[in-house]
């Protein structure tokens, strides 16, 4: 199986000098918890839903006014629409050295509606 047999096909993205509300907003909108940062057609970091929450108001950030790009993860691993799934599974189990899982990673792996992880 592809991953472009799994993935969404079309993903909201930010850039990293949009304010955090400003993703905030965005996830609340897509009902979404996971948002790519790029800049030009770069994918430089992602931010999550708790990174917002933790990060960013339980780390006094003023989240109006701060760029996202001061509380996204910019340690990120991707991959293109024609790899094997298998392939990525290895890749993410080898991401992590605590038991052979990759934890950062799979948070940020998504699901389709049918189920089938990737």
């Amino acid at each position: 199986m592809k991953v472009s047999d799994v993935m969404t096909p079309e993903c909201d993205v930010c850039r990293g000098s949009d304010s955090i509300v400003t993703v905030a907003k965005l996830m609340a909108l897509k009902d979404i918890g996971f948002v790519p940062i790029a800049e030009g057609d770069k994918m430089i970091g992602a931010v999550t839903d708790r990174d917002i929450v933790v990060r960013g108001l339980a780390g006094g950030k003023d989240v109006a006014s701060a760029p996202v790009a001061e509380l996204m993860s910019d340690d990120i691993f991707y991959c293109y629409d024609d790899q094997d799934c298998s392939e990525i599974a290895a890749n993410m189990a080898e991401a992590d050295p605590c038991e052979g899982r990759a934890r950062e990673t799979l948070r940020a792996t998504q699901r389709r509606g049918n189920g089938h992880p990737c």
